[in-house]
Parts: structure tokens; C-alpha cells; sequence
């Protein structure tokens, strides 16, 4: 599809790293949240940056519209009390924290349900994944961060 239309396909995990967040912050009203990914007003932290297409061509951004910030207004900040073992604070995710722990039976629940931080956010929860799409991300979420397990 890219070809066709004379674009270039790029992906996330591919390097170097590309600026998804930021290319995906000039087309969409998404905002930083506390967890590390956007969110979104409507979809919340459901959505994701699968890919995009890269054009010679000068495209014209769609009007992103007046949005406000979701997490400015919400005062109890679910996503950051509910993470088991506290894997998220000031200085973002604890990657090893978070690693060690999806690595051990009592991770087992983070794995077959989805991060619980993710979860717990009140936006957006009609768009949330269903179980084994979650499952199946969960799963290729632990194998990118396999080796900075028992790293906390």
C-alpha cells in the first residue's frame, strides 16, 4: 500500500528510532500521559502507533480541534496507584521493576489481563482491547523488555 501511493512504510521497532509520538502528536489530539504513552480524550491510552507512511509529497496536517488535556483534570491518577509493584513515579516507567515482576507468577494477572496502570485509567474505557489482544501485546511487550528482568 505504501508503494503504491509512492511512500515509504516505517515501523516502531525498527532503528533507529523514530519519532512516532511526535509525528502522531501533530496529526491527532494526543497528549502525554503519566504512564509514558499517549492518551487520547476519546480512546484514552486504547490506541496505538502501529506504523506510517513516509511521503516525498508535502501533506497538509488534518485540524487537530480544541481538545482538552484528560489527565489535567483527573485528581486521583488511578494509572499511577495501581500498578503492583510500583513501577511508574517521576522519572517515568521502572522498566526492570515492571520486567521482574510480569516475569513471576504474581505477574501472571499484569500478563493475562493487561497493565494494570493502563487499566485503571477512566478515559476511554469502550475502546479498551479486548483480553487476547491485550494478551497478545502483553506477550510482545515481555519479550522486548526480557532483558532488563530482575533490574529494578
Amino acid at each position: 500500500m505504501a508503494r503504491k501511493n509512492g511512500c515509504a512504510a516505517v515501523f516502531p521497532f525498527e532503528k533507529p528510532p523514530l519519532p512516532f509520538q511526535r509525528w502522531a502528536r501533530a496529526c491527532a489530539p494526543l497528549f502525554p500521559s503519566p504512564l509514558g504513552i499517549l492518551i487520547d480524550p476519546v480512546h484514552g491510552l486504547w490506541h496505538a502507533l502501529r506504523g506510517a507512511f513516509l511521503s516525498p509529497d508535502v501533506i497538509p496536517l488534518p485540524v487537530r480541534g480544541d481538545h482538552p488535556w484528560p489527565c489535567k483534570t483527573c485528581a486521583d491518577k488511578p494509572c499511577l496507584a495501581t500498578c503492583p509493584v510500583g513501577a511508574f513515579g517521576d522519572r517515568g516507567l521502572n522498566v526492570g521493576r515492571c520486567a521482574s515482576h510480569i516475569a513471576t507468577a504474581a505477574g501472571r494477572l499484569c500478563m493475562d489481563k493487561g497493565c494494570r496502570a493502563r487499566d485503571a485509567c477512566p478515559i476511554g474505557r469502550a475502546s479498551r482491547y479486548c483480553d487476547e489482544q491485550v494478551q497478545f501485546h502483553m506477550d510482545a511487550y515481555r519479550s522486548s523488555i526480557a532483558p532488563h528482568s530482575n533490574r529494578t
